[in-house]
């Protein structure tokens, strides 16, 4: 296991795990602390119903292993319950480190003279011309101490620039590979900084501070994601996520200034339009700006101004966003237009292409349901599709009729593939999709079936619903012995006997000799294996008095007749 510092070990764990560990140290779950061996800690965690001991040991300040009594074996990750440990680990030691400190400061007070030289005895007598000169020279020195000078007082530079975005620029590194550690280290070390930045502008209502600094994060780590390793990747991805709702936050504040509005929205609109989105940002970012354009006129226009010059097969994000915002307006017949502009007006290539796949779960996963389902109605009436598209299409349409509670739509799908399939579980799904009106539905599932269907399913259903005698008079249509076989454990006795006698005798009729005997007994055969002895008794008694002059009859009955015996 890598050793994560104490100071800090939660950037470095997923962000639900820290969440998760967040949440429980508020709400008070974690209890019992105690400092079993030197740097040996342990404390319990309250989780729902369930409570678990953590044991974790940190020498010194490194966090050199942990355990937890959630899981039962060693484990890389860290879980919710460690996380929670630690914070309130980490609390207790500062808050120790800063309680001996003060009874330190209150018996150099006492003292008569000075025995030690604080920082609070100096700054009042430096003359701010010296305290200048030392803060230049220290920061030359010392690379952390600049830029957490630079990060603190970034505000107080004139320009119109960003300078936040400035200073994540000069620790980014130059290269295009994958950073390596060391590299996510100095941008975590800045980033931390900017952490502290943010609290303070938000504690202080600056609006603009807290937008400048997410923004720089934005604009800065969001384009190189998917250069980096998967884990990379991830922390990355979470924290510009947290970022971005910042930027969210700070829009929908009501002391937000329009100014400051137009600054958000130009900055994370600029970025969808450029494409320097990774696809595991491009949701949050599509949700709240659409939701933004469909209450804001304005922003709708300036949203189609900017898709409008854009080149749509390139810029799939900002089209995406475009028909998101335009359902979330209600705008739907708009949203089919756009898509077919951008999706299907080509002559060449793949009529359903990745990116219009794309496009229409970006709207069914931003609740655009209606949209979606007018995009997915129009595709399958108009266009001649692979059938695995067909059928994923097909498939998507049956969520959505599910979503929206449209059963008509959910029955038509289920018909379809209890037709293709013959599944008992889709049948018992249309039966309570139905209600009290089954059977009306049932008939009209039987209508279905005839004309699309085989005379196998109609059979089956019947046998479903427990319609043995309809089901009789099915098969005594079809004049089809395998098929009565198939469905013997439907039927009574003596349908199942009126139902073969006639099949097996007229097979006698047209074959002679020992074939003809050997497929009556191979068919009795069948239905013996399913232990129906008394229809197979009667079968041979019918068919050997029928046929007393069919020499080779009796004998091959007499094959099924002791296999009988031995059966019952």
């Amino acid at each position: 296991m890598k050793k994560l510092s104490l100071s800090d070990f939660e950037y470095h764990i997923s962000s639900t795990t820290r969440a998760a560990g967040t949440t429980l140290l508020a709400e008070g779950k974690v209890s019992g602390l105690k400092e079993l061996e030197k740097h040996f800690w342990v404390s319990r965690v309250q989780d729902t119903e369930m409570a678990y001991e953590t044991e974790v040991i940190i020498s010194p300040g490194k966090i050199q292993a942990f355990a937890c009594e959630c899981w039962g074996e060693p484990r890389k990750f860290m879980c919710a319950h460690i996380a929670a440990s630690l914070l309130h680990l980490r609390r207790f030691l500062y808050q120790s480190a800063e309680e001996k400190a003060r009874k330190a400061r209150e018996k150099a007070e006492t003292q008569p003279e000075l025995t030690r030289l604080t920082i609070q005895r100096i700054l009042p007598g430096i003359p701010a011309a010296q305290l200048q000169d030392f803060i230049r020279d220290y920061a030359r020195r010392d690379r952390d101490f600049a830029l957490a000078l630079k990060t603190r007082f970034a505000d107080a530079v004139d320009g119109t620039g960003n300078p936040y975005k400035i200073l994540l620029a000069s620790v980014l590194p130059k290269h295009q590979k994958p950073w390596k550690e060391a590299d996510f280290k100095r941008v975590t070390r800045l980033l931390n900084d900017f952490d502290s930045r943010l609290a303070t502008a938000r504690t202080e209502g600056n609006l603009s501070a807290a937008h400048r600094i997410a923004a720089a994060v934005l604009e800065g780590l969001a384009p190189v994601i998917t250069q980096q390793s998967e884990s990379v990747k991830a922390r990355l991805g979470d924290l510009c996520r947290e970022y971005a709702v910042v930027n969210f936050e700070v829009y929908d504040t009501d002391g937000a200034s329009p100014e400051l509005k137009d600054a958000v929205w130009s900055s994370l609109l600029g970025m969808v339009a450029k494409e320097q989105l990774p696809d595991l940002l491009h949701r949050d970012f599509t949700e709240f700006l659409g939701q933004v354009a469909a209450r804001e006129k304005t922003r709708m226009e300036q949203l189609k101004k900017a898709f409008l010059a854009a080149d749509t097969t390139v810029s799939r994000h900002l089209s995406q966003l475009y028909m998101v915002a335009l359902a979330q307006a209600g705008q739907t017949t708009q949203v089919l237009k756009v898509f077919t502009l951008v999706y299907l007006q080509s002559e060449s290539g793949e009529l359903w292409s990745t990116a219009a796949r794309h496009a229409l779960l970006e709207l069914y996963y931003t609740q655009s349901l209606e949209a979606a389902a007018l995009i997915i109605d129009t595709v399958l009436e108009r266009h001649a599709l692979p059938i695995i598209r067909r059928t994923e299409l097909e498939k998507l349409r049956f969520h959505i009729a599910e979503t929206t509670g449209d059963t008509e739509r959910q029955l038509r799908y289920l018909q379809k593939i209890l037709a293709q399939y013959g599944r008992y579980e889709t049948f018992e799904h249309i039966r309570q999709l139905s209600g009290s009106a089954w059977p009306t539905a049932f008939q009209e599932l039987l209508t279905y079936m005839k004309q699309e269907g085989t005379p196998a399913r109609i059979a089956q259903l019947l046998a479903w619903d427990g319609q043995k005698e309809v089901l009789a008079l099915w098969l005594k249509e079809q004049q089809d012995l395998e098929l009565c076989i198939d469905f013997a454990d439907a039927l009574s006795d003596g349908d199942l006997t009126a139902l073969m006698q006639p099949l097996l005798a007229q097979h006698l009729e047209e074959h002679f000799g020992r074939p003809g005997s050997e497929y009556v007994r191979d068919n009795l055969g069948k239905i013996l294996r399913q232990k129906r002895f008394l229809p197979v008794k009667q079968l041979i008694a019918q068919l050997s008095k029928q046929f007393p002059e069919r020499v080779g009859l009796p004998e091959t009955m007499n094959e099924i007749y002791d296999r009988l015996k031995i059966q019952v």
